[in-house]
């Protein structure tokens, strides 16, 4: 029996928008991290973020995504 997905469509000012507060998102971090190594002198958290951001793309190599 096949399995009927309804249609779905966002519009272009939503998807803008999106990506906008994603960047927004990812520059905010990359901002703390930045802060966190050279103000603070905390290299161990650059150290684990860099461990998570590997184990992140190892994971995501795992997907096959449409783009």
């Amino acid at each position: 029996e096949t399995i009927r997905v309804p249609k779905s469509e966002i519009s272009e000012r939503s998807a803008a928008d999106a990506a906008r507060r994603f960047c927004s998102a990812i520059e905010d971090g990359l901002k703390w991290v930045l802060t966190a190594v050279v103000e603070k002198r905390d290299v161990m958290v650059f150290g684990e973020i860099m461990a998570a951001l590997w184990v992140v793309s190892i994971v995501g190599s795992w997907f096959d995504l449409i783009t």
